[in-house]
C-alpha cells in the first residue's frame, strides 16, 4: 500500500510508474495471473470436452471461463505495471476470442492456449527494449506447435497440463531471453 500513497498516476513508485520493471516483478505478476487462469482454462476445457460428447450443458462452464478471464489480465498489467494497463486488458481480451476462438475450431487445446498466450503478450508489461512483442510472439508460436506435436503423438493428458502452465509464462520467457541476448551483445561490445 505504500506505493499507492508514495506518487500518483505516471509519477514514479506510484501505481502506474515507470520504474520497477525488473524480473522479479514481472515473474510475480505471471505467477499470480497464472494462478488465477486456471479457474478460467480448465472450465473451458470441460465445456469444449462436454460440447464433443453431446452435452448441450456446456454453456455454463463458457460463461464462467470467459467471465474469470479477464481478472487474468487485470492482475498480469496491473502488477507488471504496464503503462496503459486498461487499454492493455481490453486489447489481451479481444485477442483471447479472436484468436482463440478461430484456432480452438480447428484444436480445442491449441486454441485456448493461443487465446490466453496472445492476450499475455499485450497484457504484460513490454521491455523498453528492441521490440518487445516480436520474441514473445515467437514463443507462442512455438509453444501451439509443440502443442499440436504432443497431441499427435497421443499425449493428450500432457498438452492439456502444459497448456494450462505455458500461456503466460511463454512471454516471461521470451523477455528474458531477449535481456539475455541484449547483455550478450553488450559484453562483446568494446
Amino acid at each position: 500500500m505504500t506505493g499507492l500513497r508514495r506518487g500518483g498516476v505516471g509519477e514514479p513508485g506510484g501505481l502506474f510508474g515507470s520504474e520497477d520493471n525488473t524480473p522479479r516483478r514481472r515473474w510475480l505478476a505471471l505467477i499470480l495471473a497464472s494462478l488465477v487462469l486456471q479457474f478460467s482454462y480448465w472450465p473451458l476445457i470441460a465445456a469444449m470436452t462436454a460440447s464433443l460428447d453431446g452435452d448441450d450443458a456446456s454453456g455454463a462452464a463458457v460463461a464462467l471461463g470467459l467471465a474469470l478471464a479477464p481478472i487474468t489480465f487485470v492482475l498480469l498489467a496491473f502488477l507488471s505495471r504496464h503503462p496503459r494497463a486498461p487499454g492493455a486488458v481490453l486489447k489481451a481480451m479481444a485477442l483471447l476470442l479472436l484468436v482463440g476462438m478461430p484456432v480452438a475450431l480447428l484444436n480445442t487445446i491449441v486454441g485456448i492456449f493461443a487465446g490466453y498466450a496472445a492476450g499475455g503478450v499485450v497484457a504484460l508489461r513490454p521491455l523498453p527494449e528492441g521490440r518487445p512483442y516480436r520474441p514473445r510472439v515467437i514463443g507462442v508460436a512455438v509453444v501451439a506447435g509443440y502443442l499440436f506435436v504432443l497431441q499427435v503423438v497421443g499425449a493428450l493428458e500432457f498438452a492439456l497440463l502444459s497448456a494450462a502452465a505455458l500461456p503466460l509464462a511463454v512471454s516471461g520467457i521470451a523477455d528474458e531471453a531477449m535481456l539475455g541476448r541484449a547483455a550478450a551483445r553488450s559484453d562483446d561490445t568494446p
